[in-house]
């Protein structure tokens, strides 16, 4: 298996294990199995993107301005998905 592919899985699991603490805490966070089965998919292609994009771009400041890009989408996107932030105007 490729580094950057088990690398982009670990990190994803990590995430996901930190809802899944999160979840025995509190009530605020309240995921079932479908929310799951969206995030892995949409954690592992951005993860393994960016890092992808990061380890070809020769100019750091490049790599963090597109890091960044990369950061507001999938914020962008993971707002839409949890609250509808886009479609409720």
């Amino acid at each position: 298996m490729n580094y950057r592919l088990l690398r982009a899985f670990a990190l994803t699991f990590s995430i996901l294990f930190l809802i899944v603490v999160g979840m025995q805490f509190t009530d605020e966070i309240n995921w079932d199995e479908f929310d799951f089965i969206i995030a892995v998919p949409i954690l592992v292609v951005f993860i393994f993107l960016v890092d992808l994009l990061y380890s070809r771009i020769k100019n750091k400041k490049n790599g963090k301005l597109i890091l960044c890009f990369a950061l507001l989408l999938i914020a962008l996107l993971w707002a839409e998905l949890a609250a509808g932030l886009f479609s409720s105007f």
